[in-house]
């Protein structure tokens, strides 16, 4: 088997060049069950569209 070694690699984490909103949604969803045990709808997450991941996982985990 013949491998290349990577020159260069692309990170498009703002939805640019693939819609990966449904799968970052997803991953937000699996993050918040496996550190805080909470499980939090990855469609709750749209109201939040364009904000820090951070500042959003804040949200969800500080208590209000």
């Amino acid at each position: 088997m013949f491998l290349m070694a990577a020159r260069d690699i692309v990170f498009d984490l703002d939805g640019t060049l693939v819609d990966s909103l449904e799968v970052d949604n997803l991953a937000f969803e699996r993050a918040m069950l496996d550190l805080t045990g909470r499980h939090v709808p990855a469609k709750a997450l749209d109201p939040y569209l364009g904000m820090p991941a951070p500042a959003i996982f804040a949200m969800f985990v500080l208590p209000e």
